[in-house]
């Protein structure tokens, strides 16, 4: 198993075994990104992911989302980052180590 598991149907995220109770909007950016890893996603597709007209607000919304989601991961702290900027592309999930189960 790898250390960050995203449960599509249960909706659910678990950290290296621990269950970590994330908003809709964030599950559904990691869900994103985990789908695609390795790969940036740009700020546009993952407004489309949370259910958001791509704009100016809805992108510095997502930063925000993801800020938030990096804190709740505890990402960098005890591990290399698991979600990674690529400037002037998005954002990316490293390659090996998120799970997605649907």
């Amino acid at each position: 198993m790898l250390p960050l598991v995203v449960d599509v149907a249960a909706r659910r995220i678990h950290v290296q075994d621990q269950e970590i109770h994330l908003t809709r909007s964030e599950f559904d950016i990691l869900h994103a990104l985990g789908r695609r890893p390795g790969a940036p996603v740009s700020k546009d597709a993952l407004a489309r992911a949370v259910g958001s007209e791509p704009s100016g607000s809805a992108r510095r919304g997502i930063e925000v989302h993801v800020a938030n989601l990096r804190r709740k991961l505890g990402d960098g702290r005890d591990h290399p980052a698991w979600i990674r900027t690529v400037r002037g592309r998005g954002y990316l999930v490293e390659r090996g180590v998120c799970e997605i189960r649907d």
